[in-house]
């Protein structure tokens, strides 16, 4: 990627900046690409490295920002738009990830990588066939590719084709044996019945002394589905334990943070900062946040709603969360203090700027759904920016919600997930949080109780209905049938229809919960 403008040295230097690059130094490569765009700051080349740079350092913004400047100055420069195309997914910008990485398919239709991204962008954006198909043209491309064979299977289980799925993970093990995330995806859309084949290889694997820990890990989450499945509770709980100590020992995480972040929440949302802001916000109706623990029936909340004509589930969304880390106040102040500081065109502006985003997600619906859990911890901003937005909490037993959160394999952030001593003690930060928002806003959120929705699925869903100011449609009780694609942990859960299997789970564990137990203290009483 010569160019016969760049002197000799200038040539040297960017060479150099590559190989350093290659060559996992980043900050040298790093140093040496700002110094050469301070003579030619227009140079693609040394921008989509820099960008790339940036991106190795975790700097997803920063490569962002670099990586379009070196398409403007080269439309063509195919290395920057596909890596834009990732940056621009990992930063939660989907519809710009699929438009980017669509041309980088345009300018590279005969690349594998290039059309895997450009279906794991369309995934994210809601369009799971135009997904299916690039992932089955990655796949053409490389046969070999078990990340576009399983990508194949991730979307139909997510369109509720679950027998085409578990055919693509069958199909990726054909080429790949030994790949431990094949199993784990196999065993988590697949219902065990007996100690079968796919069981005594997993077993194989994990006594194998050549499999990593991260490969154990996997196949410790999906052996201890399979027992559970075959009510084996004891071997699925150690399963299910030696895979959480892996995945926790892998990461820094301090759950005392997340109680003080609690505390500094309640102080600053007081009764005085909502009075003080009334209705200052983006007067819109159309959002509805479906909010609370994970796994504690948010997805079928979701897709109630969303069997309604009237109102788009747009999943989990990092909107909200993003709004309140990138506003400052004057005195730069971060969440959840800069709320005190700013001033009441700042909520308006900041609600506005939220149900735009929302709107271009849906379709002309009268009311879209955010189901991030972890917006409990925002609902006292989200009232301030977008005060008529419904917002609704799920409740489930709390020690079936942790189990429920503990058993399960997340992909995403939830570091206080794969300790029960952890769990416990976010789950009590949770709840004290949860007091003050009722406090302080009385009757804003509408509670929903998961073992009463399966119980009377009618009765809570018309309630839900209702409460979004809709009028009722009989759709929503056949949920599961809902043509939209369901990517988050409850995929195939949702899928089944109605089901009480999951209530009082708990119970088949009991014996090994104490830790859970303790840490919960009085929230562990239940009715």
């Amino acid at each position: 990627m010569r160019s016969r403008s760049h002197a000799p040295s200038t040539e040297d230097d960017r060479q150099r900046a590559y190989h350093l690059f290659r060559e996992g130094k980043v900050q040298k490569a790093r140093r040496l690409c700002e110094k050469i765009l301070r003579k030619t700051p227009n140079d693609s080349f040394v921008l989509g490295l820099l960008g790339a740079v940036l991106f190795k350092s975790k700097d997803f913004g920063g490569a962002a920002v670099t990586l379009e400047k070196a398409i403007v100055a080269d439309p063509n420069n195919l290395d920057a738009i596909n890596n834009l195309g990732v940056v621009l997914n990992l930063l939660e910008r989907y519809a710009d990830a699929a438009r980017i990485s669509g041309r980088a398919v345009e300018l590279g239709p005969n690349s594998a990588e290039h059309h895997h991204n450009h279906g794991i962008a369309l995934k994210n954006a809601g369009q799971a066939s135009s997904a299916l198909e690039a992932f089955r043209r990655a796949e053409e491309l490389d046969p070999r590719s078990v990340e576009a064979i399983n990508q194949q299977g991730v979307v139909l289980r997510a369109l509720g084709r679950s027998d085409e799925a578990i055919e693509c993970y069958r199909r990726s093990l054909r080429v790949q044996p030994r790949f431990a995330e094949t199993y784990r995806l196999l065993a988590n859309v697949r219902t065990f019945t007996e100690r079968d084949d796919d069981i005594r290889k997993m077993e194989r694997l994990l006594a194998d002394p050549g499999s990593g820990a991260g490969d154990v890990m996997r196949l410790c989450f999906a052996l201890g589905k399979a027992y559970e499945d075959i009510k084996d509770y004891d071997d699925a709980f150690r399963c299910f334990e030696r895979g959480n100590k892996l995945r926790r020992e892998s990461f820094e995480y301090d759950v005392g943070e997340d109680e003080t972040k609690v505390q500094r929440i309640a102080q600053v949302f007081d009764s005085d900062l909502f009075e003080r802001h009334r209705n200052a916000g983006c007067p819109s109706d159309v959002p509805i946040f479906v909010l609370g623990m994970p796994r504690s029936g948010t997805t079928l909340v979701e897709q109630i709603l969303a069997s309604h004509s009237k109102v788009f589930g747009a999943g989990e969304l990092g909107d909200v969360e993003r709004l309140a880390g990138s506003s400052r106040s004057g005195s730069g102040a971060r969440f959840p203090e800069n709320a005190r500081q700013l001033k009441t065109d700042a909520f308006r502006a900041l609600g506005d700027s939220y149900v735009a985003g929302l709107r271009s997600r849906g379709t002309g619906q009268a009311r879209i759904t955010d189901k991030m859990p972890q917006n409990f911890f925002f609902i006292g901003l989200i009232h301030l920016i977008v005060p008529a937005a419904r917002i609704i909490r799920c409740v489930r037993d709390p020690v079936d919600t942790c189990l429920s959160c503990y058993l399960q394999f997340f992909g995403g952030r939830q570091p206080f997930a794969w300790d029960l001593t952890e769990l416990g003690r976010y789950y009590r930060a949770y709840q004290a949080l949860m007091d003050h928002w009722a406090s302080v806003l009385p009757g804003r959120i509408l509670e929903v109780r998961y073992e009463d929705l399966v119980a009377d699925t009618e009765t809570e869903s018309r309630r839900l209905i209702d409460h979004c100011g809709l009028a009722w449609e009989d759709g929503c009780l056949a949920f599961q049938r809902t043509d939209r694609p369901v990517l988050t942990a409850s995929a195939s859960q949702v899928r089944r229809g109605i089901y009480t299997s999951s209530v009082a789970r708990w119970r088949r564990y009991e014996r090994h919960l104490g830790p859970l137990i303790e840490a919960l203290g009085p929230a562990a009483a239940t009715d």
